[in-house]
């Protein structure tokens, strides 16, 4: 009796100290607050710090500002969810230019993801949907419109908050190239928002989303609107590609600065 107790101890010690060695000499695992602050800044790419396969974030031209991030557990998966929000200003206009927002898990325990809710919608201003199969394959992108002046997620309150205490002016409506990739247990999901006003463009008059300029029944009254609608969406053709590497593990700074 006295062996059998000898020998499951062993066994618990064994055990804890595989489970230690494990967290200590895994780097990749961090939690959002070890790995993003909020005033960071980034430019090129951002290296992600996650169990599983290493990803990159590929970033627009520009300094990017970590304004927001929130961090939750999935309740299905277990899986911590990690979501950044990342501002870009124009510091002499005080007004932001650029939104980034992505969304990883940093510690994974899925199998597969559901099929993207966002890529089965048929209201956006333009989608591309190759694949959208749940636990396998998920390779979507799409262009549409945003409000920017309120929000019901706590990162993005806190980003609004961080943009106002700053000085800068955050546009009513911006328009956005949203990426979801799913392959098998790994996703990222990552949306570019631009300020159409940084161009010189109006800003709406309606703030409420049905009734945007923007909207997809409205926006062919507006020529202007619809032509930078049109130049995002050739942007997203082209940084699809960006994305897909990002996903892959395979994006290099000398990629981003090379534009190829």
């Amino acid at each position: 009796m006295k062996k059998n107790f000898k020998s499951l101890g062993l066994t618990v010690v064994f055990f804890f100290i595989i489970a230690v060695s494990f967290f200590c000499l895994n780097p990749n695992i961090a939690n959002a607050e070890s790995q993003f602050k909020v005033g960071q800044k980034y430019s090129g790419l951002i290296q992600l710090q996650k169990n599983g396969r290493s990803m990159q974030i590929p970033l627009p031209q520009g300094e990017w500002v970590v304004s927001g991030l929130e961090e939750k557990q999935s309740p299905t998966s277990k899986s911590n969810m990690v979501k950044v929000y990342l501002f870009n200003f124009d510091k002499i206009r005080k007004i932001v230019k650029g939104v980034i927002v992505f969304w990883f898990p940093n510690e994974n325990f899925s199998l597969g993801w559901a099929a993207d809710k966002w890529c089965n919608r048929k209201n956006h201003l333009y989608k591309k949907v190759k694949n959208n199969y749940a636990s396998t394959n998920i390779d979507c992108w799409g262009v549409h419109f945003a409000r920017m002046t309120s929000s019901k997620y706590q990162a993005a309150i806190d980003s609004l908050a961080y943009a106002h205490s700053n000085g800068y002016k955050v546009p009513i409506n911006t328009v956005f190239a949203r990426f979801k990739k799913v392959e098998y247990a790994e996703t990222l999901q990552i949306s570019y928002y631009f300020n159409p006003e940084v161009e010189g463009i109006s800003s709406p008059e309606y703030s409420d989303t049905n009734n945007s300029d923007y909207h997809p029944t409205r926006i062919g009254q507006y020529p202007d609107k619809k032509k930078y609608v049109d130049k995002i969406v050739d942007w997203a053709k082209n940084w699809n590609k960006f994305v897909d590497l990002g996903f892959e593990g395979k994006l290099t700074a000398s990629q981003m600065s090379s534009g190829k």
